[in-house]
């Protein structure tokens, strides 16, 4: 026989008793938030919560689907439309964390062998990094003090790879080949001090001629340029007719003599050439006497080794027979002998 709560007296709702409660919320077992009084949501009860999701739960994801979603180093987030996407975490997302902090992006440097200094951020010139700096080496692998140096340009000649010629920016091999000759490097102040100044030889040096003449035509002396009165050519005697003016001698003739210069090329009247004043000097077709002195001639402008022997000749010794017949040293002697 049942007993209602009213009948049980001395009894609560709480205390144990055998009325079966079916409770107002809905079936057995089954109890609404507002049925359970004195309960709060975070109270264990009987109600199993089961989350609401967008779409009726199409974007839910479980611990297992959450580690194969996306790659490794990679978080879930909402991407602003309400899906979930992973991706990666960016310096300014890592709230809290500096960028010397470990997290899980990983950093690649910037390889110095295309960086300028000023290009690496907090690095200084001095600090260790990818370049080596070598301030005895030149740009070509050779130390400075190794390095051969051009006499014209100073630049550096260093040994390169086979048949290298060299760039605008890099050294070339010191025995390549230009295609065309270099012009003979001259200072040109240097040239200017001494015609300013004049050649002041101190002791023990000398202005040294090539004895050695190996060519036709060729000379190695004290040279002036002068006029010629008459047309002449290399090896030809003169005397002065006039200031500056010079004419062939004629040993024939004291008017035409002594001789004081020797033609060094050919040149037509009136006009100005170099002559031999003091030297060597070389002509093929000549065929002295080795060590025998060589005279004005009877024959206008001539050479000679036989002195002229007519009355009223004026006999001038004008140099020496040097090697080979074909050289002479052109020293002329002004004293003039006149043969009676």
């Amino acid at each position: 026989m049942g007993t209602k709560h009213a009948e049980t007296t001395y009894q609560t709702v709480d205390d144990h008793h055998d009325q079966a409660h079916t409770h107002a919320g809905g079936a057995e077992g089954t109890i609404t938030h507002s049925a359970t009084t004195g309960r709060t949501t975070d109270d264990h009860h009987n109600q199993t919560h089961a989350p609401t999701h967008k779409d009726g739960g199409n974007d839910e994801l479980d611990v297992e689907e959450l580690a194969s979603a996306g790659a490794a180093n990679t978080f879930p987030r909402a991407d602003g439309s309400g899906a979930v996407t992973m991706t990666t975490i960016s310096h300014a997302e890592a709230t809290g964390k500096g960028t010397d902090d470990h997290h899980a992006q990983s950093h690649s440097l910037a390889s110095h062998s295309s960086e300028a200094h000023s290009e690496l951020s907090g690095v200084s010139s001095d600090q260790h990094h990818a370049e080596s700096h070598d301030y005895d080496t030149h740009s070509g692998g050779v130390p400075f003090a190794e390095l051969e140096y051009d006499d014209a340009t100073s630049d550096p000649l260093i040994d390169g790879a086979a048949a290298a010629d060299g760039t605008e920016g890099s050294a070339a091999r010191k025995d390549h080949v230009h295609p065309r000759h270099h012009a003979i490097y001259v200072d040109a102040s240097a040239v200017s001090a001494v015609e300013a100044a004049g050649l002041d030889l101190v002791a023990g040096k000398d202005v040294m001629l090539t004895e050695n003449l190996t060519s036709d035509h060729t000379w190695s002396g004290i040279t002036a340029y002068m006029y010629a009165s008459e047309s002449v050519v290399l090896g030809e005697i003169c005397y002065f007719k006039a200031a500056n003016w010079l004419e062939k001698a004629d040993a024939d003739s004291i008017a035409k003599m002594p001789v004081v210069a020797m033609a060094l090329e050919t040149i037509t009247a009136i006009n100005r050439g170099k002559f031999l004043l003091f030297g060597i000097v070389r002509d093929d077709s000549w065929s002295w006497t080795q060590g025998a002195p060589i005279y004005a001639s009877t024959t206008l402008g001539d050479l000679t080794q036989t002195p002229p022997s007519g009355t009223g000749d004026q006999v001038q010794v004008v140099g020496v027979a040097l090697w080979g017949g074909v050289t002479m040293l052109f020293n002329p002697d002004y004293t003039l002998i006149e043969i009676a």
